[in-house]
């Protein structure tokens, strides 16, 4: 068994109404004065509302961002950042999807150094004192409430870019499967996707693989195949939005352990061109990676099918492996709505552009097979005869 360091988690508190109770810890650790961290979209749900009363009920003065965006951009981090300086927070509360909790871990960066956030990417060395920070997702998807990274989108240079380290990770996540109700069917399915990605990812990484974060990511891939149709279709089913939630916490757990790769290097880079959802955007990618990976790690990528339900003959290769997988991930794609890249108007022309973009994405060294851009370029071009086949 390989060596393995285990990073430590946020505390973490599970189940209805306990968003409720972020005033309360809150006072407990001393904050007097937070910023709380959102976009418009959670504010109209209705979900930050009862939450930021509860603080405030507690005489917790609340400072207000509410100008996160999809795949939040350096700028909005740098906005958010400098209100809470303007403003002498003493700690920071995100409430929302990845991009909520993103800027948020931004800002914890900016409260404690000087500048913009594109100064910290990774690799970077930045003061680690920090403010205390609440997560409370409002998304089964990113998991970003339980990791010690964030993804920042540079305007200047249209990629993303990672955060990462102390600054980057919670000290208490809340999570409350009653905010993810409202959710809508298409987000539902694309964060849950991105849940699959997260953990399939973890279990067939190479470098930092360890039984700990496999034990972790086999539980959120069962999951996923168990309740994300359920969750789609059914969007008041509460043990599905439970369980989906609890998925999303577990894959989080693994990946910050073992890490991502390839299908997130595709992700981010579609993202950060075409604006497509994260999670649709690894979907899109997870199918060919899967297959790719089987070549010379067929065992995980067995795993991988086997916590999705397939059975395999025990003298199953690594092609016949991967097909299978490849297929299964398709399937579910097409049963809660992921569009294929026709649908997003993504053609054959932008792929040289986006395989550029992946080998800069800092998942890139991370990959577990050596991979080249016609690699890459042969990924893509199979997700395209894929969504070709289903339209």
């Amino acid at each position: 068994m390989n060596n393995f360091h285990i990073i430590a988690k946020p505390e973490m508190i599970f189940g209805s109404n306990t968003s409720l109770s972020a005033g309360k810890r809150l006072k407990k650790i001393g904050c007097k004065k937070v910023i709380c961290v959102y976009d418009k979209g959670v504010k109209d749900a209705g979900l930050t509302d009862k939450i930021i009363q509860a603080i405030e009920s507690e005489g917790i003065e609340v400072v207000h961002y509410d100008g996160v965006l999809p795949d939040p951009p350096d700028t909005v981090v740098n906005e958010a950042g400098e209100l809470g300086r303007k403003e002498n927070v003493d700690g920071i509360v995100a409430i929302g999807g990845g991009s909520s909790m993103d800027t948020a871990k931004g800002v914890n960066i900016l409260l404690s150094n000087p500048g913009s956030i594109t100064q910290y990417g990774i690799g970077t060395i930045y003061n680690k004192s920090r403010t205390p920070m609440f997560m409370i997702p409002t998304t089964a998807g990113t998991g970003s409430e339980m990791t010690n990274m964030g993804v920042i989108t540079s305007s200047t240079e249209n990629r993303k870019m990672i955060i990462l380290g102390e600054g980057c990770t919670a000290n208490v996540a809340i999570l409350d499967p009653n905010l993810t109700i409202a959710l809508p069917a298409y987000p539902t399915a694309t964060t849950g996707m991105d849940v699959l990605a997260h953990a399939s990812e973890a279990l067939t990484i190479k470098r930092n693989w360890n039984e700990y974060s496999a034990m972790f990511a086999v539980k959120a891939i069962e999951l996923v195949f168990k309740y994300l149709p359920i969750a789609v279709a059914e969007g008041t089913n509460m043990e599905a939005r439970e369980n989906m939630m609890l998925a999303a916490t577990y894959a989080g757990i693994a990946f910050t352990d073992a890490t991502v790769h390839m299908a997130h290097g595709i992700g981010h880079a579609l993202g950060a061109k075409f604006h497509v959802p994260h999670g649709a955007a690894c979907a899109i990618a997870l199918p060919s990676v899967m297959k790719y990976v089987s070549k010379t790690d067929p065992i995980n990528v067995k795993r991988v099918g086997k916590a999705m339900g397939l059975d395999f003959k025990d003298d199953a290769g690594s092609e016949e492996i991967g097909q299978a997988v490849a297929d299964t991930i398709s399937a579910l794609n097409t049963k809660i709505g992921i569009p294929t890249l026709q649908n997003l108007n993504i053609g054959r022309d932008s792929f040289p552009y986006i395989v550029d973009l992946v080998v800069m994405d800092t998942t890139y060294f991370s990959y577990p097979i050596k991979t080249d851009k016609p690699s890459i370029l042969a990924m893509l071009e199979e997700a395209y005869l894929r969504g070709e086949k289903r339209d």
